[in-house]
């Protein structure tokens, strides 16, 4: 019995000392804000990865599918990777996540540009992805107009 008494306070004793000397960290610099922050960067990465995966898709309007689909659907179905679900039309997408304005040196790889009647997802220097039309389907180029919004989710 003295034995087991003993063993036990010799463990409560090495739990207090590695307690004692584990290092201490600020978790407070991990607020919440910073954590969605992260999560919406990573969602357009991943979703702007995905778009890249598929370039050379065929433009097909109100397609849904990789075997054709428009600029909306494509990106609706690479935001989903990402876990994000975004409407179907072009017009309600840009009415979706948050804007993060019109300077391009606040844009992130995978932020939505808006477009009149159109969408595309933005690579990085000057350059966006689309489903640009039936002869050039899912492809990379610049950005050949000034978007109306760029959204972020």
């Amino acid at each position: 019995m003295k034995l087991a008494v003993f063993l036990l306070a010799l463990c409560l004793l090495l739990a207090v000392v590695s307690a004692r000397s584990m290092p201490r960290y600020d978790y407070s610099m991990f607020d919440e804000e910073d954590d969605d922050e992260y999560y919406l960067q990573s969602a357009g990465s991943t979703a702007l990865s995905c778009m890249k995966s598929h370039l050379g898709t065929p433009y097909v309007s109100g397609g849904n599918s990789w075997a054709g689909t428009d600029c909306s659907g494509s990106i609706q179905m690479c935001y989903k990777t990402a876990g994000v679900n975004l409407p179907r039309t072009s017009s309600a997408q840009c009415q979706s996540g948050r804007s993060v304005g019109l300077n391009e040196a606040q844009w992130q790889p995978g932020d939505l540009l808006c477009f009149p009647g159109h969408v595309a997802l933005y690579v990085s220097n000057n350059r966006l992805i689309h489903e640009a039309n039936p002869q050039k389907g899912l492809c990379e180029t610049i950005v050949y107009a000034k978007p109306y919004d760029v959204r972020r989710f």
